[in-house]
């Protein structure tokens, strides 16, 4: 196989990546597979965010505000 430099992932397998973004508030979803970086995940990116040391966000599900420091059923 040729170098092209393109990764080869599945739509499928970006698509659970960037749920679990969402879910932790980097990504937002804006719908038919398109997403956008949050203020938080640009300030992960900058790495202003250690996600080693913070406990996993808990999303308020009327909001959508994310809380740090709470947990999140466990979820990652």
């Amino acid at each position: 196989m040729v170098d092209s430099g393109y990764v080869r992932y599945t739509r499928s397998y970006v698509s659970q990546r960037c749920k679990k973004l969402v879910n932790h508030g980097l990504l937002d979803d804006l719908g038919n597979g398109v997403y956008i970086i949050t203020d938080r995940g640009e300030q992960y990116l900058d790495g202003e965010i250690d996600t080693s040391e913070d406990a996993p966000d808990a999303v308020d599900e009327g909001t959508g505000d994310f809380t740090a420091g709470e947990t999140n059923g466990g979820q990652v």
